[in-house]
């Protein structure tokens, strides 16, 4: 048989990220904090760029007095929690439901994921079978097994890796299939937790390289790989893990009229230096415009990117601030439901663009300090058939208790009823995680507290 070198040409389609595309991406990503190290860092390292020489000196004053006014008017309404207004680590709930908001789920779906994310303990396990979910969400014919399973499986393709298992053995395969590098050692350790998950039964390590057909040093690396497998994927979002961030926007009433602004930093202050731009014309006439060349690129590209990102994230705050001005008049019961979908839709842009400018970017109100995805809340239907958020029913709940006599301490059951007056349908259950969520004792004591 005869071999021959042939030369052939292929067509094909590819999708490729240019460099401007990646920055921009990258720069959304980055919350405050961070991106102003990356800045500073660009400045340092490229010496095309430079600061606004006034950007300091002029409006520090001015915006440590803004964000302090900001602060301290949070404290001035005595009926609310004032915790409850400033923005706190993001909860692992949080986080997922966050994430079914970009799956498209139907609302049958939705309903499903939130119960299963309900049932997922702070470790980041499912703590019951998808059969009781099912007897929670109460209707088996609607909210099949198969559906659910479904969702789940969805569910654990979230961030982080490893959310949803239902065993240690379920969340060591799903950290293990989500990696990149699926070599003969990926193998040896998959096939190691697939078929002999007992941590006991590892320190055999003769027995198991046997039972495995490997070598001592092969069987070594699969331990190791295993080793760096997290088995609580849910605890990093722990409510006792702290956090530093700072507002980027702030929101201010002028003429009866909300105003949102882009408070001056090095983010919005960076400029390209005029002499060594006018240095690169001079020099390009002379052919010498190649030195500068690279750090000139990179310098636009920074600026443009920065530009972008700027009127993205102003653009949002400002829909989300026109959206929610009942909140900021009224408080949170105020709150309308909103999601990333709907922000999309109105500004053009992608769902992706909208989560990516909204998580880790803060904004600071009258009200306190909030994640601009703060204003993103579930809902619930009212009997007119619109819906009414989550945060809004909560403050309901919370004013409903408060003007409960000492005699006549309500029940979650008492509670429903006066919301189903007000034209909110909700379960009792809904009512009492809600309440515990406020951190408000149950009925029976309250009116010990009360007696």
């Amino acid at each position: 048989m005869s071999t021959k070198m042939l030369v052939t040409v292929k067509l094909d389609q590819r999708l490729t990220m240019s460099q401007q595309l990646r920055q921009a991406i990258m720069l959304l990503q980055y919350n405050t904090l961070d991106l102003k190290q990356l800045v500073q860092h660009s400045i340092e390292t490229n010496p095309l760029l430079e600061l606004e020489e006034t950007e300091i000196a002029e409006n520090k004053e001015q915006r440590s007095a803004e964000t302090t006014k900001y602060r301290a008017s949070s404290y001035q309404n005595e009926d609310e929690n004032v915790l409850e207004n400033y923005a706190v680590p993001k909860s692992l709930r949080n986080f997922l439901l966050e994430q079914t908001l970009l799956c498209h789920f139907d609302e049958v779906e939705q309903k499903i994921a939130e119960a299963i994310i309900d049932a997922i303990d702070e470790k980041g396990y499912l703590t019951m079978s998808l059969e009781d979910v099912q007897k929670i969400l109460a209707d088996s014919a609607q909210f099949t097994l198969n559906k659910m399973e479904a969702v789940l499986k969805i569910i654990q393709t979230f961030e982080p890796v490893g959310i949803g298992a239902r065993s240690l053995r379920e969340c060591f395969l799903l950290q293990l299939d989500n990696m990149i590098n699926k070599n003969h050692i990926w193998k040896t350790a998959r096939d190691m937790v697939d078929q002999a998950f007992e941590f006991e039964s590892f320190s055999h390590h003769k027995k198991m390289m046997k039972q495995f057909q490997v070598t001592q040093q092969e069987y070594k690396e699969a331990v190791i790989l295993l080793r760096t497998i997290n088995p609580y994927p849910g605890i990093r979002y722990s409510s006792e893990v702290e956090i530093s961030y700072e507002p980027e926007l702030f929101v201010e009433k002028r003429k009866g009229t909300w105003h949102v602004f882009l408070k001056e930093s090095i983010l919005t202050n960076v400029k390209i230096n005029k002499h060594y731009q006018d240095l690169i014309k001079l020099n390009k006439k002379h052919g010498s415009y190649g030195a500068l060349k690279q750090e000139l690129e990179e310098a636009r590209f920074l600026l443009k990117g920065l530009k972008r990102r700027n009127e993205t994230l102003l653009a949002v705050a400002k829909y989300i601030v026109e959206t929610q001005k009942d909140f900021l008049e009224i408080g949170p019961v105020g709150m309308k439901p909103m999601n990333i979908m709907e922000v999309a839709h109105a500004l053009n842009i992608h769902e992706s663009t909208v989560s990516r400018v909204t998580t880790e970017k803060y904004i600071a109100t009258p009200r306190g300090v909030f994640e601009l995805k703060y204003f993103f809340p579930s809902h619930l239907s009212t009997q007119q058939g619109d819906a009414c958020s989550a945060i809004a029913v909560k403050a309901m709940i919370k004013n409903i208790i408060l003007q409960e006599a000492p005699e006549r301490v309500l029940s979650d059951t008492d509670i429903v009823k006066k919301l189903k007056e007000r034209g909110i349908n909700i379960a009792r259950r809904t009512v009492a995680k809600y309440r515990e969520a406020m951190k408000i004792l149950p009925s029976y004591q309250r009116a010990y507290h009360l007696a």
